[in-house]
Parts: C-alpha cells; sequence; structure tokens
C-alpha cells in the first residue's frame, strides 16, 4: 500500500482521514473518507499527509449530510521505480527519514510508511507553476549526504559542477545556494563527503 487506513488528508476543513482498512495502492482515483462536517465542493483540493502531493477533487459523494467520498487527480502517487533497472542509487539518512537518488530522476524519501516525491514540495509549500525553479530539489543528483541538518546534493547531470543544500530540516526546498567550482568541463563534481571545519 502507499497510503494507508487513518492517513491525515489536509483539507480547508481539519479533520478528514482516510476510510478504509486496507489502504490504497498508487494509481488509485476515488477514496473513501471520514472527520469532514458538511459537503466539500469540487473547486476544493487537498494533500494527503506523508505523500504530500496537491489532488483536485473533481466529484465526491455524501452520507448523512458530511462527504465520505472523494474523487480526484492526479492518482494517488506510486511507489519508487527507477527508470534504469542498472542504475546506481545513493542514500541519505537524515532526520526520521531516508533519501535516495538514482542519478536520473527527481530524490525520494522514506519516512517509515510513506514514499515522498520531493520534487512534490511539502504539506505547506506545495510546488505549482508559479514556484521558481531555483526552490525545487535538484534532479538526478549523483550524489546525496545529509549534514548539519541540511539535504546536500551534487553530481547532477545538467549542473555537474555545482553543489546544492536544502533548506534547514527541509529538504523539499532548497534556496538554490550553489557553490561552481569553475567550467563543467574543467571541474566535475562526483561526490560529497562530511568533513569537520577547522580554523
Amino acid at each position: 500500500m502507499v497510503v494507508f487506513d487513518n492517513d491525515t488528508i489536509a483539507l480547508k476543513r481539519l479533520g478528514g482521514k482516510i476510510n478504509n482498512a486496507a489502504g490504497y495502492p498508487g494509481g488509485t482515483t476515488t477514496i473513501a473518507i471520514d472527520g469532514i462536517v458538511g459537503i466539500l465542493d469540487n473547486a476544493d483540493s487537498f494533500i494527503i499527509k506523508g505523500e504530500e502531493v496537491l489532488h483536485d477533487i473533481s466529484a465526491h459523494t455524501e452520507s448523512g449530510g458530511n462527504t465520505t467520498g472523494l474523487t480526484f487527480s492526479p492518482a494517488i502517487q506510486g511507489a519508487y521505480v527507477s527508470s534504469d533497472p542498472n542504475a546506481t542509487i545513493v542514500f541519505a539518512k537524515g532526520v526520521d527519514k531516508i533519501f535516495w537518488s538514482d542519478g536520473i530522476t527527481n530524490i525520494f524519501g522514506w519516512d517509515g510508511k510513506h514514499t515522498m516525491n520531493l520534487a512534490n514540495g511539502n504539506l505547506y509549500d506545495q510546488w505549482d507553476t508559479t514556484t521558481a525553479a531555483e526552490s525545487k530539489p535538484p534532479v538526478g543528483p549523483k550524489s546525496l549526504i545529509w549534514f548539519q541538518n541540511r539535504l546536500i546534493a551534487a553530481g547532477i547531470p545538467a549542473e555537474p559542477d555545482a553543489v546544492y543544500f536544502s533548506d534547514f530540516l527541509d529538504p523539499t526546498s532548497w534556496t538554490k545556494t550553489s557553490s561552481k567550482s569553475g567550467s563543467a568541463a574543467a571541474k566535475v563534481i562526483h561526490s560529497c563527503t562530511r568533513g569537520v571545519e577547522r580554523p
């Protein structure tokens, strides 16, 4: 399963939860919910905590005057699958989460229950077409480390001489603080490692 029974749903009306003991797999577009008082609108959106994808409601069903079912798009995000089964995957251990990259696509994470695509942003700062590209995680890094409560990425195919730093304790948000070491042809960064700053 990708989302689970009682996973919190963030709506304009708080209190909604998934109501299905078996959970739902990736690709699902209709779910049962409870905890909502009143009727939701087709113009509403919601986020399942842990998945962090903004879903737009296209239809809803009610029971006793309260919304108990939602149909939406995009579908629930599926489990991580690399586009290349021979790709080398790098891992970094953060605070209660593990992050990884296959050097091809987005950085993903795992919180012990949910798979997260960091390119989706987070519960409070969802990416959309107006979000500046420099605020998003880099794509396809071949090196990841967690250091001083930041996720650090390098070995990025599109920018092989750059090192990127996430915001403090928030690997979904990147301030595009990069360290350029010269021209891509002359200086290519292959990996990062932790170190100790010396006076």
